[in-house]
């Protein structure tokens, strides 16, 4: 199986697949989704169906999870056998059986998937997942449960089980192409309207006296690719402008009220709170700092929406952030037609293209990634500060966690714009440059290169990372 998103280089937003949850009293099997909930805490909360359902889906899912399953059952069971997981074992098997009668069971298979997500769920919650077949055997579930929601004619149920698989397991093929499968029967049609200008076109008051101390070389997006081969052998960080020329992202995605219209029925990861940085537990402002699932109407109503209610609110006491997911690949399929590939990617092999939306206040920590990145600021504005990789040895990257976000060391130590140098001495010594992205900039990071993000407002924007 591809889980390829688990496997990225690690950054300040590439946990370990872990979720948690403020609700002690989870319930997995829940039905009903609070209205003033800020994330599902079980298994999809599911509404009620929408209107706008389209014909069924059914008959081209079942084919497509069962070869999945087929494909993939049998070493998963081995795995889970290999590793203490005998009963989670015994449910897949049944539950596949099941599956692959002709016709298949939809009830047995119902009991046998259900307590796989079960306990699966809960053993992520209590401990994680020690072994990539827990994992596996979450995503097998949630196939096998969406054939089942699928032939009970609820594709809106369905649909919401591609998305937990999808956000847990990584985007692997299958749960991509049952995803395309079920979204004409469930999703509206993606608006056209006029955008309202949700997000300010200028810095509010409160930010207008940031200036950029260092500021990063500024030049216009070259047309030739000698130039662009020029920028990338040179490895510095460059700031490019004009090169979302063509793009109708910058117009369309700043009306948030419109994105909740179309996409609200979603699931997407959120981040709540801020991750401290030196504290690989994530220890945040407010509480500890977790990645919850909800739907992406809450999302936008509760960190999004809610900025522009109050002018100036800025740093909300929770933040949220629906940080570095591959949200392209997962909702926003028919928003890839609104950019295109920046050609200096293509001096490379692309390996992800990933979604950044969030309100203002949000913060990466200082780091480095292991590819070279274009960051494209599609809507608000965020300051940058960048270190350039002879500046690592004043970074106090972070080594002595063997797991998770500090495991490679390309997380510093150091919150840099309010630096301890009682702690981090060295860190006096070194150089940076800084910037604010505006819609429509793009800032080209070469892998190596430390960098830190604080958006101002709210703000969406792409990473292609290659």
């Amino acid at each position: 199986m591809d889980f390829s998103i688990f496997d990225a280089p690690a950054s300040p937003h590439t946990a370990p697949p872990r979720l948690t949850t403020a609700e002690p009293d989870a319930d997995p099997e829940s039905s009903t989704r609070s209205p003033t909930a800020h994330g599902c805490t079980g298994p999809p909360d599911i509404p009620e169906p929408p209107p706008f359902k389209r014909p069924r889906a059914a008959a081209s899912v079942l084919p497509l999870a069962r070869c999945f399953v087929q494909k993939h059952c049998a070493q998963t069971c081995a795995d889970l056998r290999a590793n203490d997981a005998a009963s989670v074992e015994a449910d897949l098997a049944l539950a596949a059986s099941f599956l692959r009668q002709d016709p298949p069971n939809h009830s047995q298979c119902r009991v046998f998937a259900e307590r796989i997500e079960t306990s699966t769920w809960e053993a992520l919650l209590t401990k994680g997942w020690p072994h990539v077949c827990w994992r596996e055997a979450y995503v097998l579930a949630q196939l096998m449960l969406c054939c089942m929601d699928t032939e009970a004619q609820d594709e809106e149920k369905a649909l919401q089980r591609c998305d937990r698989a999808f956000i847990l397991g990584g985007p692997c093929t299958e749960v991509c192409d049952c995803i395309a499968l079920l979204e004409p029967a469930v999703s509206p049609p993606v608006l056209n309207g006029r955008p309202t200008d949700c997000v300010r076109e200028d810095l509010p008051p409160a930010v207008t006296a940031l200036r950029p101390s260092h500021p990063i070389e500024r030049r216009r997006m070259p047309t030739h690719l000698s130039e662009l081969r020029a920028i990338h052998t040179r490895g510095a960080a460059v700031l490019l402008e004009g090169g979302m020329d063509g793009w109708q992202a910058p117009s369309r995605w700043k009306d948030f009220h419109w994105l909740r219209a179309a996409y609200g029925h979603r699931l997407v990861p959120v981040e709540l709170g801020r991750l401290q940085v030196g504290e690989g537990s994530g220890a945040a402002s407010r509480g500890r700092w977790a990645e919850r699932i909800m739907h992406l109407d809450e999302f936008v109503d509760t960190f999004l929406l809610r900025e522009h209610l109050a002018e100036g609110e800025g740093r909300h006491a929770e933040i949220g952030y629906l940080a570095q997911h591959a949200l392209f690949e997962q909702v926003l399929r028919q928003l890839q037609h609104d950019f295109s590939i920046p050609t200096i990617c293509s001096l490379g092999k692309l390996k992800h293209v990933n979604a950044w939306l969030g309100p203002g206040g949000t913060v990466t920590p200082c780091h480095f990634d292991s590819y070279d990145n274009i960051f494209a600021q599609v809507v608000g504005y965020k300051y940058v500060r960048l270190f350039e990789v002879n500046q690592s040895d004043f970074m106090y990257g972070i080594k002595e966690a063997a797991t998770g976000l500090e495991a490679q060391g390309n997380l510093s130590a150091v919150d840099v714009e309010n630096p301890d140098l009682k702690a981090h001495p060295l860190f006096a010594n070194a150089k940076y440059t800084d910037a604010i992205l505006s819609p429509g900039d793009m800032l080209y990071v070469p892998a190596g290169v430390w960098h830190y993000v604080r958006s101002l407002t709210s703000s969406f924007s792409i990473s292609f990372w290659f």
